[in-house]
């Protein structure tokens, strides 16, 4: 009777522990951010964990083609400042442009149309930054859809053990500051 009684307590012990997890795992849902819709990613098993996609309503919205992936992975060991992602004979910005284009390709095909060919016209380029006290580094780049233009911004910050980021793309519109809205859900994301 009592090892029935322990194993009962197990149980709902881990249970409660399992529901914690879950709770604090689907925190970033739940969190308001002004001017934008929340949905969870179909994040696909790789090493990168796509958290949470944002997409932008309302002005500098880029004709409401601003869409935002929230995403973390493991941080490489050893790993202490985020501006070494600004060096690239210590980080290799080739593979970082390879796995932006083909995220890209995978997540904006109501814009792409299915195209998996496209490359950015000019390689990402890390540059350290600071926002709301916290280091960051950060690049644009864009790709050619044929007649639009896709513009691209990455945004990565350390948050031990991981590192966090922010994957946006949208139809460039010279009539909006598209910049501003990333800008300011950075800020909301980094108060997070």
């Amino acid at each position: 009777m009592a090892t029935v009684k322990a194993m009962i307590h197990r149980i709902l012990l881990l249970a409660l522990v399992i529901f914690f997890n879950a709770q604090v795992h689907a925190e970033p849902l739940r969190r308001d951010y002004p001017g934008w819709v929340a949905s969870s990613a179909n994040s696909q098993p790789s090493d990168t964990i796509s958290d949470l996609v944002l997409r932008c309503r309302g002005e500098g919205c880029a004709k409401d083609t601003l869409e935002c992936v929230v995403f973390h992975f493991d941080a490489p060991a050893g790993l202490s400042d985020i501006k070494s992602f600004a060096d690239p004979e210590k980080f290799p910005v080739g593979q970082l442009n390879f796995w932006m284009a083909a995220s890209i390709m995978q997540e904006r095909r109501d814009i792409l149309h299915g195209r998996t060919d496209l490359q950015p016209s000019t390689p990402l380029a890390l540059g350290p930054s600071r926002i709301s006290n916290i280091d960051i580094v950060s690049s644009t780049s864009d790709v050619s859809a044929g007649q639009a233009v896709l513009k691209m911004y990455l945004a990565l910050w350390l948050d031990a053990p991981q590192l966090r980021g922010l994957r946006c793309s949208y139809i460039e519109d010279n009539g909006e500051q598209t910049s501003d809205r990333v800008t300011e859900l950075l800020r909301i994301l980094l108060k997070a």
